[in-house]
């Protein structure tokens, strides 16, 4: 558990700070696009709600989770943890382009209290989602039958 909090606190820290303007302008436009609402830079206007695409919108977070999840146990070995990381975070990281989407759609045709109560849910889906696919990858690319093959 030290090991999943040091690794989750310093990496979220690092997300914090990091200069991801490209990639939020990135996702902002694409959703913009998709929903055809105007955007400028991180910005999003749908209606009378605007929607700033932070860098914990990006989807880094559930990575980091998942990384943390991953490298926190002393197994499987480093490349497989690596796998394991990568083939979880190409689909977390869609995922996340969808679940702000629809944020932005539910705010849209519905009205901003729906969106953010969305935004809560879908957090929490994604959260049980990451844990899921931890254990899936594990077992997949692990070859781990039981959990506490991992510690």
């Amino acid at each position: 558990m030290a090991r999943f909090l040091v690794l989750y606190v310093v990496l979220q820290a690092a997300l914090l700070v990091a200069p991801l303007q490209p990639l939020k302008n990135a996702l902002a436009g694409f959703v913009g696009n998709v929903l055809g609402v105007p955007y400028a830079g991180p910005y999003l206007f749908a209606g009378n709600t605007v929607f700033e695409i932070t860098n914990s919108c990006t989807g880094l977070v559930s990575g980091i989770i998942l990384a943390s999840v991953v490298f926190a146990f002393r197994k499987p070995n480093l490349k497989a943890k690596t796998k394991l990381f990568l083939a979880g975070f190409f689909v977390l990281f869609p995922l996340n382009v969808v679940r702000v989407t629809g944020i932005v759609w539910t705010a849209m045709k519905t009205n901003p209290a729906w969106a953010e109560a969305l935004h809560v849910i879908t957090w929490f889906l994604v959260s049980g989602l990451i844990l899921a696919l931890w254990y899936y990858l594990s077992v997949r690319f692990a070859g781990v039958k039981n959990l506490n093959e991992l510690l």
